[in-house]
């Protein structure tokens, strides 16, 4: 019961602050771009960046699809708090993952930036119904 409050409150609070922090990152490369010759060295590494940017999400997809594959055959149930503790861990990885993708995207203007927090949303809400 516990848990089913825990986890989609800390994943939320979890994708709030990645969520701010690249609001943020992305207010901070408008400013940037206001210098001209800053602009061009950013549009020069706007490709690399958001292809880390997306590679991170691959990797952070990846991990939480295995943390859920671990809740979904029970191997996280024993011994008992198990499951808090790999919430807690899964969260903090996924968040710093997150984090930066999150740092990567931040360049790019179209809306990628909503995908990590998302999949930490996502994360939270789908875990308890694996315990």
């Amino acid at each position: 019961m516990v848990l089913t409050v825990l986890s989609p409150s800390l994943s939320a609070v979890a994708s709030a602050c990645v969520y701010a922090h690249g609001i943020r990152r992305q207010k901070q490369t408008i400013r940037q771009c206001q210098n001209p010759a800053t602009a061009a060295r950013l549009e020069e590494m706007r490709p690399l960046a958001l292809r880390n940017g997306h590679r991170l999400l691959a990797v952070e997809a990846a991990y939480l699809l295995f943390v859920l594959a671990l809740a979904a055959t029970g191997l996280n149930n024993e011994p008992e708090g198990a499951s808090f503790v790999t919430l807690i861990l899964a969260l903090t990885s996924g968040g710093v993952v997150a984090l930066l993708a999150v740092t990567h995207l931040a360049s790019d203007p179209s809306g990628s930036l909503v995908l990590p927090p998302l999949l930490l949303m996502l994360f939270g809400a789908v875990y308890p119904i694996l315990q």
